[in-house]
């Protein structure tokens, strides 16, 4: 069985994610003033000044068999993905095992979603041994 996931965009573009930053530390500082001495907050908030961060979407998959055993989840940076899930072998993060008949769950997770958009496209598709019984 194999699993292709691929989305776009990938990341916010350099201006967008100085915005985004800087909002996030804007909050957190005054959030953080509150507990401590606001300059201790706003020194602390030096360090992001002169980041050149580059904010990514994330977006992974897991896969349950048909008994709704967990098989495992692809937890990777990349926007373009080939997974694969067999008897003997499967893709990091999957487990292998028999490929039991029937319904199978894919659950796609958006751990970090920035973009105002995000489009995503999978495609699922599974050989089947002729020669088995």
């Amino acid at each position: 069985m194999w699993v292709d996931v691929r989305y776009w965009p990938k990341s916010l573009s350099a201006a967008e994610s100085r915005a985004l930053l800087a909002s996030s530390v804007r909050s957190q500082v005054e959030q953080f003033a509150t507990r401590v001495d606001r300059h201790v907050a706003e020194g602390w908030a030096v360090d992001f000044q002169e980041a050149e961060l580059i904010v990514p979407n994330l977006l992974t998959i897991s896969v349950d068999d048909p008994s709704g055993a967990y098989r495992g989840a692809g937890h990777r940076h990349d926007q373009s993905q080939h997974l694969t899930l067999g008897a003997e072998s499967a893709s990091p993060g999957l487990v292998a095992g028999d490929l039991p008949p029937g319904t199978w769950t894919l659950t796609l997770t958006a751990h970090t979603l920035v973009s105002a958009q995000c489009e995503v496209d999978i495609q699922i598709g599974a050989e089947i041994d002729s020669s088995r019984p």
